[in-house]
């Protein structure tokens, strides 16, 4: 299977002059995160299930409003037998299709922001790698240049662990790293974590606040659509001269 590209409606003014640029959502479908990250906290698996929607939906929208292609790897798309391999083989594809830049993103990262996106890409105009850090040791955001990429190094990388920072650092010491941190929701204690910091106004924030019920410890407080269009990739090149 193909993976999904998003295109958006509203491109951002940096798309003329980053036109070789793409973001990678690289993500398990809704079904499959819903029954991957299993709250402890939330026991009924159709709120689980809403959750994970809910996550997806708004990174979606997010990267979208970047103005940049938005390429989906689901596990109907990914190839390998593990995370990284997997991984690179998405970062691959998309090189292959004709893009010189990629950044990719989780839907585990409540608090992205779209000029998140503009600022890595920004970065790989002129260095090879831009990363993102996350609070728990990892990254939220990770982009290459397609020549800067080393595909046997990354690999080797202890990906998913509190390592990933500080081996990339290494495998990149001129790398960019983005100007803020942010938290990314892997369990119920980072939903704990979240909830204290962000803004609770912050639509995500009450969405997920509605699905939960008076029972789950989740959040410590009471608890009461642009056009897409989907092409296949092999249909979609960069344009002459994209991640």
């Amino acid at each position: 299977m193909k993976p999904c590209i998003y295109l958006t409606q509203n491109p951002s003014p940096l798309k003329h002059t980053l036109s070789d640029t793409a973001i990678l959502l690289f993500s398990r479908s809704v079904r499959a995160e819903a029954h991957a990250k299993q709250l402890r906290d939330v026991p009924d698996p159709g709120v689980q299930t809403q959750i994970a929607h809910k996550m997806i939906a708004h990174t979606r929208k997010i990267a979208r409003a970047s103005g940049f292609p938005v390429i989906f790897f689901s596990e109907a798309q990914q190839q390998g037998a593990h995370f990284a391999e997997r991984y690179i083989h998405a970062f691959e594809t998309i090189f292959a299709a004709g893009y010189s830049r990629v950044i990719s993103i989780g839907n585990d990262c409540p608090d992205l922001k779209t000029e998140d996106l503009l600022e890595a890409a920004n970065a790989l105009q002129h260095q090879g790698m831009v990363r993102g850090l996350a609070t728990d040791g990892g990254v939220f955001l990770l982009g290459f240049q397609k020549d800067a990429f080393k595909r046997h190094d990354l690999l080797q990388l202890a990906w998913q662990t509190d390592q990933v920072q500080a081996q990339l650092a290494q495998l990149y010491p001129e790398g960019a790293i983005l100007s803020v941190q942010r938290s990314d929701l892997d369990a119920t204690a980072d939903f704990d974590y979240w909830a204290n910091t962000c803004c609770k106004s912050a639509r995500l924030f009450l969405q997920l606040k509605s699905l939960l019920t008076r029972r789950v410890q989740v959040f410590e407080c009471p608890i009461p659509a642009n056009t897409v269009v989907l092409l296949g990739l092999s249909h979609l090149r960069a344009p002459p001269f994209a991640a």
